[in-house]
């Protein structure tokens, strides 16, 4: 078994995996500049919806029931860590160990501090092929900076010691659709993974969508993984319209979605 480097170097050994793998998830999970002026601008569009009340209930102490609540929800044999101790083990010595546990996890949460050991972890290569050697380097992961997510809890309201502990622009900008008279318009929607715009087939809605994604690139840190998204066009779009207009926002038309979540994506005419 080998894994290929961004250079087209198979590296085979133990040691040159590893610093492949850790050379890859250095680089992603590195902080990244924002552009602060467009950070600025995205948030200003949030609007606070944290009250008193809701804070008061946020950074109420933790106590030992609602700590034990969290592990006994957990499955009893996923994410073991390098020790080989599931959430399977604390449960079933809770009366031995749990008091144990309370405490650490009291501790952190009052205070900050952590034991790096516990965050400790396991990274497995899984095979989606018969014979895997590569490491795919190029995908556009999700990311996102704290200085951006910091600046949003706060436009929210949320209290600053529970922040230490832990696409309106759209709407002004772009028509969206409506699925029949009198029905609400709709710019987006974010359901599990999936994050829908919607808007008219021209060539300046897709202008402003652009814009809006770009302006929350620079603002987050985040990057829109082009490669992985797709346009689904109205039937009546005309199809030297559908390719313009995929290739100016550099994404590929799906050509056949016919359902989606077990829906239809079309209705009558439309």
């Amino acid at each position: 078994m080998a894994i290929y480097t961004s250079c087209v170097i198979a590296q085979d050994s133990m040691k040159g995996m590893e610093e492949v793998v850790l050379r890859y998830f250095t680089g992603l999970f590195k902080a990244n500049d924002v552009n602060y002026i467009h950070m600025q601008s995205v948030v200003e569009l949030v609007q606070p919806k944290v009250t008193a009340e809701m804070n008061a209930d946020l950074c109420a102490p933790y106590s030992a029931a609602e700590i034990k609540a969290a592990l006994f929800q957990m499955y009893p044999t996923k994410a073991p860590g390098p020790d080989g101790m599931p959430p399977l083990f604390f449960q079933k010595y809770w009366e031995i160990v749990g008091s144990d546990v309370v405490s650490a996890v009291q501790h952190f949460l009052h205070t900050g501090q952590f034991l790096g050991e516990i965050n400790y972890t396991h990274i497995f290569l899984i095979p989606k092929v018969k014979d895997p050697i590569s490491l795919d380097m190029s995908k556009a992961y999700d990311r996102m900076e704290w200085s951006f997510l910091e600046a949003v809890l706060y436009r929210l309201g949320f209290d600053e010691n529970w922040i230490g502990r832990s696409y309106h622009e759209m709407c002004h900008y772009c028509e969206g659709i409506k699925i029949c008279e009198g029905a609400p318009v709709i710019h987006h929607l974010l359901f599990a993974n999936d994050s829908l715009l919607f808007g008219k087939a021209t060539l300046s809605e897709c202008q402003h969508i652009q814009s809006v994604l770009n302006a929350y690139e620079l603002a987050s840190g985040q990057q829109i993984n082009f490669a992985k998204s797709s346009i689904v066009f109205s039937k009546r779009v005309p199809e030297a319209n559908k390719l313009s207009l995929a290739s100016f926002l550099g994404v590929a038309i799906e050509v056949k979605h016919e359902k989606y979540l077990g829906l239809p994506t079309y209705l009558g005419r439309n």
